[in-house]
C-alpha cells in the first residue's frame, strides 16, 4: 500500500516512492517496529540495573536510559544515511527508523528538559523555602 498522506496529495510520487525507492506503508511500519522494539527492549534492559540509592529517583535513571537511546538512534539512522549516501541504493533507506528517531529527538529532549525543570526548581525551592515552608 501506499502511503497515505503521499497519495492524498501526489499519486505520481506516492507512484515514484513504490517502485523506486521501496517506500511504502509495509516497509516504514516495519522499519519502526524494529526500531520501537529495540528501543523498548534497551531502555527494560536498563532500567534493570537501576540503583534507587546512587540516582535517589527512577526519573533522573529514565533520563539517563533516554539519553542512551537518543544517542544510540542517531548513531543508528546517521550510519544508515551514510551507507544510502555511499552506496547510493535508495531503496536501504530505514524510513520507519529515521521517523522514529526524530520522533524520540522531540520528545526525549523534552521529557529531559522538564526533569531538569522539576529537579533544579524543586531544589531551589527547597532551600530557600526551607522543609517547613508550606
Amino acid at each position: 500500500l501506499p502511503l497515505p498522506f503521499v497519495s492524498t496529495i501526489n499519486n505520481d510520487l506516492s507512484k515514484s516512492l513504490m517502485t523506486n525507492f521501496n517506500v511504502d506503508m509495509w516497509s516504514v511500519t516495519r522499519g519502526a517496529a524494529v526500531a520501537v522494539l529495540i528501543n523498548s527492549l534497551i531502555a527494560y534492559i536498563h532500567q534493570l540495573f537501576c540503583d534507587p540509592s546512587e540516582y535517589g529517583s527512577r526519573k533522573l535513571y529514565e533520563v539517563k536510559t533516554r539519553k542512551i537511546l537518543k544517542y544510540s538512534n542517531l548513531i543508528a539512522s546517521a550510519s544508515n544515511v551514510i551507507y544510502v549516501a555511499i552506496s547510493k541504493d535508495m531503496k536501504k533507506l530505514d524510513v520507519g527508523g529515521l521517523i522514529v528517531t526524530i520522533y524520540r529527538l522531540i520528545t526525549d529532549t523534552k521529557f529531559i528538559r522538564q526533569v531538569k525543570e522539576d529537579f533544579i526548581f524543586g531544589s531551589y525551592k527547597d532551600m530557600i523555602m526551607g522543609d517547613d515552608a508550606v
